[in-house]
């Protein structure tokens, strides 16, 4: 289990490391802090390698890596004029890249105002053991159960870069045959896909399909042998589970053809025209 950024709380919650209540009083805070303590920024995600990103960065002043999501996926965090001036700079090269639509600069320097009041809050929440292992994307290491994440994770977790390549890279570790994002769209699940072309990564959303995608996991989940739980997906419908054969089929048609026309039992009589 792992998450992207912000998201680490939600796979820390869903691995029993924090409550549903202490989780939202976390990422309500960590917002509210850096909305009131950070000054504003901006973030681009540009289609580069990690080495040559942070060559760009050292030559602006005050830019910053932010997020490594790949080997051709970074994204560099600033001053709004700074990050202004670097799309010039890749304009000019035709390097693409995209503007995110946030205010502030995240996983920088920018961050350091607000981590003393965060890790106050942080000092008042109960962490439990997580249930089952854990892979963080501060640094891709991978957490046994058992361990308990407390105030300083968080607070580095904040100042310091995603490395989600890294998380990645452990995830493949575990050689999973399928990984499921949990969220709205299929980000981290095409992420997932470019760096580990090998696994299956599948969204559990899929913005404007209602929830086609969601039962397409499901099924898919199913087929790789995961123990789905079906009454949650069925309840309020009229829709049902019934038994299919366990075999593979062998898809040979099996198609009745036409049956053969019978004889004409009475010939044509002929007429004579005349």
């Amino acid at each position: 289990m792992t998450g992207h950024s912000v998201g680490e709380y939600a796979a820390l919650f869903a691995a029993g490391a924090l409550s549903l209540a202490d989780g939202l009083e976390l990422t309500t805070s960590r917002g509210r802090l850096m909305r009131d303590h950070c000054k504003p920024g901006a973030m681009v995600a540009v289609a580069l390698e990690r080495q040559t990103s942070a060559e760009l960065a050292a030559s602006h002043p005050g830019l910053e890596p932010a997020v490594t999501n790949g080997e051709h996926s970074q994204v560099l965090a600033g001053p709004d004029a700074v990050v202004n001036r670097v799309c010039a700079v890749l304009d000019d090269r035709g390097i693409p890249y995209e503007r995110l639509p946030v205010d502030r600069a995240f996983h920088t320097a920018a961050m350091e105002p607000m981590l003393d009041a965060f890790g106050d809050v942080l000092a008042r929440t109960a962490f439990t053991p997580v249930r089952t292992r854990f892979i963080s994307s501060l640094d891709g290491r991978t957490h046994e159960p058992g361990w308990t994440p407390g105030p300083g994770h968080f607070v580095r977790h904040a100042r310091m870069p995603v490395r989600y390549d890294a998380a990645l890279r452990s995830v493949a570790g575990e050689r999973p045959d399928v990984l499921l994002e949990i969220g709205p769209h299929t980000t981290l699940s095409g992420l997932a896909r470019r760096s580990l072309p090998t696994v299956r990564a599948l969204p559990s959303l899929y913005r404007g399909t209602g929830l086609t995608a969601l039962f397409g996991a499901a099924a898919a989940l199913h087929c790789a042998g995961a123990d789905v739980r079906w009454e949650p997906f069925l309840a309020g419908t009229a829709g049902r589970r019934v038994p299919l054969p366990g075999y593979r089929f062998q898809h040979r048609p099996y198609w009745v053809g036409d049956p053969p026309r019978p004889p004409n039992p009475c010939p044509r009589q002929e007429r004579n025209a005349l």
